[in-house]
């Protein structure tokens, strides 16, 4: 992936779920991924991204395609942190996420791992909450977290009409927002996204299924 230099509101109260720290450290996630040991949905791909850096390093974009008409693009920007009290150092971290796709294709499934380390690699991660929407209009998400410590927040109905509506999710772009909270005594400076999205277009006969995967890290912005 090559690498290129170059804010929306809160959506709600926090989720009800809290995943704990994992077992890896920093040095070790580049071998204990997480997609990598996830079935593939389908075997075409769009390719190779490349990575997009804006806002100072508070907003970072995997572009698949042409910059300024990509087939696909994976937006994943850092909101101003929340100190607990205006005199104390931020305690949550806010993100916000678009999969953006162009006019013809329809996102039908969507998975996301996120992993925060500390970075003195005691094991002790920060922990992930998906947001609430601020609307029932948005797609569902599940949150969960797998056997090496990775958050993973997954929706596999994208490309469903959800009941008495008549166009799926998938059609527009799909957004959602978490938040990071790293530990006190366990700080972590870095976040690591792996993202994956099925992607598919209409053809005579049928659907063509295109996936489309990318991996960031993102040091935390503070200042």
């Amino acid at each position: 992936m090559t690498t290129k230099a170059t804010p929306e509101t809160d959506s709600g109260g926090l989720g009800r779920r809290q995943f704990l720290a994992g077992t890896a450290s920093a040095g070790t996630l580049a071998l204990a991924g997480c997609l990598t040991r996830m079935p593939r949905a389908s075997e075409q791909t769009f390719g190779t991204p490349h990575e997009l850096i804006q806002m100072g390093g508070r907003e970072r974009h995997l572009v698949f395609g042409d910059d300024d008409d990509p087939d696909v693009s994976f937006m994943l920007r850092q909101d101003v942190p929340l100190p607990a009290t205006p005199e104390s150092p931020p305690e949550w971290i806010p993100f916000h996420v678009v999969v953006h796709h162009r006019k013809g294709l329809r996102t039908d499934r969507l998975t996301l791992c996120l992993r925060a380390p500390a970075v003195d690699g005691s094991g002790f991660d920060a922990n992930v909450y998906l947001r609430s929407p601020a609307t029932g209009n948005t797609p569902t998400f599940t949150l969960d977290r797998d056997l090496t410590g990775w958050t993973v927040i997954d929706a596999d109905d994208l490309g469903k009409p959800p009941a008495g509506r008549s166009s799926a999710p998938g059609e527009a772009n799909v957004a959602l927002n978490f938040v990071v909270r790293p530990l006190s005594s366990h700080p972590a400076e870095e976040l690591y996204a792996e993202f994956e999205a099925e992607l598919s277009e209409p053809r005579i006969v049928g659907r063509r299924s295109r996936t489309a995967t990318g991996q960031l890290a993102f040091p935390f912005v503070l200042d």
